[in-house]
């Protein structure tokens, strides 16, 4: 999500992109941007989703994967 997410003047209001609750909280924690991009964070009715308001991506043809290693 991080790599696709942009904000524009352009973008209206009725835009949104659906985020997994656990991205969510990953993106949280790690990424020093996440107030900038979820600024507009509406909790859905769904349990396992959460929607940034007035944020577009674009599309992905390539699935990309962000492995995190936690050191203890």
């Amino acid at each position: 999500k991080v790599f696709r997410m942009y904000k524009s003047h352009q973008v209206p209001p009725t835009e949104y992109i659906r985020v997994d609750r656990k991205i969510d909280e990953f993106l949280q924690h790690h990424f020093s941007l996440y107030s900038f991009y979820a600024a507009n964070k509406e909790i859905t009715n769904e349990i396992n989703y959460v929607d940034y308001n007035i944020v577009q991506e674009d599309e992905q043809s390539d699935d990309l994967t962000l492995l995190a290693i936690k050191r203890l």
